[in-house]
């Protein structure tokens, strides 16, 4: 499977008994060459917006060059755009905040990473 940067996939979940919002998003970063000739980072931004959390979190990595996966998120996987600073993960990870967000992985030619979760609406405000 090749991961293109940048592709996000949108698919709003509404079911008619509850009316409850979701929505299932992802986001993608992959490192290819860059202009200089040297591994580039191309890392995918995604925003959860404010009244919601991120839930039901998937992630998957793969170095091709390596040969490792691994589907555990990691500190600095997630960044925070605004904060400046990878989120805090003691843990397991369970919901991402509202923020602005950029996923981050290892600078290894080839290596790309997917990142899926649920929009939901954060009723405990």
């Amino acid at each position: 499977m090749r991961l293109i940067a940048g592709l996000f996939l949108i698919l709003p979940l509404c079911s008619e008994e509850s009316q409850e919002f979701r929505k299932m998003l992802s986001v993608g970063s992959a490192v290819e060459i860059g202009a200089d000739g040297e591994p580039s980072l191309k890392a995918g931004e995604f925003t959860i917006p404010e009244g919601f959390i991120g839930t039901n979190l998937r992630f998957e990595y793969l170095d091709p060059v390596s040969g490792e996966k691994d589907n555990k998120l990691r500190p600095f996987n997630i960044f925070d755009v605004e904060r400046k600073k990878p989120i805090p993960i003691k843990g397991e990870l369970k919901s991402i905040p509202p923020g602005k967000y950029r996923l981050k992985i290892k600078l290894s030619l080839g290596a790309c990473a997917t990142l899926v979760y649920d929009l939901e609406e954060n009723i405990s405000n």
